[in-house]
């Protein structure tokens, strides 16, 4: 019907806004680290203004919820608070491996972290020296809680559900589920969300579907962080809440209708008075 269209068409762009918002949060904070990657002080691992530089970046930037140096050399962590020792191996630079080795950038999502107990989205950029060798990483995690924050801020958004899970069924962040899903839960292999998720691949355009004793208005989309981690945004809409809601929106939207061509008939007519039929009473 042309108001199940219309709620599918909402659901859509509802998803779409956030992983816009998502896309748009890491592209600039990649943007951040370049940029800093390129600044002398932490090529140069200088202590002091290593820290003083990335104090100045988690206070103009807030939604980054840290960010650190790994040193290749002296093993040791470069933080906003100060540098700190680290029990990482030359060898293994923990979750920094990977763009040390390849000396480009990777993304990747983690349900908890040494950055913090909650899950993030982590960032790396190497640092290069002379020659082009790397000599570092340049860490930063991004948290979930602009997520949160639109949540709670949009009436629209609380009458629905929403999760954020990778291929594996982690949860990075859930709104509103059934049973208290939330992060860091683990979605079961054969759970309902997981075989859909596996039936339409990246994404999937708003459509009715009975998902936990309910029918549900269910579209989602996939952002790739890396070629190797991906996460899904996955929005519900409950048939029952928002189809009423629909209607009614629909519902007034026609009276609006029909009282705008009412009027507009009205002054027509007013108009058609005062250029036609006056002066020809006059005549």
């Amino acid at each position: 019907s042309r108001s199940t269209s219309a709620c599918c068409v909402r659901v859509d762009v509802t998803v779409d806004s956030l992983v816009r918002e998502q896309t748009e949060m890491l592209d600039s904070k990649r943007a951040v680290l370049l940029v800093l990657a390129q600044t002398d002080a932490l090529i140069r691992n200088d202590p002091a203004a290593c820290a003083a530089m990335l104090q100045r970046v988690r206070d103009n930037f807030p939604t980054l919820l840290t960010a650190v140096r790994v040193d290749e050399t002296t093993l040791e962590i470069c933080t906003a608070d100060g540098a700190r020792p680290t029990n990482f191996s030359r060898a293994q630079l923990g979750f920094e491996r990977p763009a040390y080795l390849k000396g480009s950038n990777d993304t990747y999502p983690l349900t908890q972290s040494r950055f913090a107990n909650m899950p993030v989205i982590v960032i790396n950029q190497p640092l290069m020296g002379e020659a082009g060798r790397t000599v570092g990483v340049l860490s930063a995690a991004v948290d979930f809680g602009w997520f949160e924050t639109r949540y709670a801020q949009s009436e629209t958004l609380r009458r629905l559900r929403l999760i954020v899970f990778d291929p594996q069924g982690r949860v990075y962040a859930a709104h509103g589920f059934e049973g208290g899903t939330k992060a860091p839960d683990t979605l079961a292999p054969q759970s309902p969300l997981m075989e859909l998720a596996a039936r339409n691949g990246e994404a999937m355009t708003a459509h009715r579907a009975d998902l936990h004793g309910g029918q549900y208005l269910v579209s989602y989309r996939t952002v790739a962080l890396s070629p190797e981690h991906k996460l899904h945004f996955l929005v519900k809409a409950p048939v029952d809440i928002v189809m009423p809601n629909m209607t009614s929106e629909s519902l007034s939207a026609a009276a609006v209708v029909a009282l705008v061509l009412m009027l507009s008939g009205a002054a027509s007519m007013g108009l058609a008075h005062q250029l036609v039929a006056k002066p020809v009473r006059r005549m």
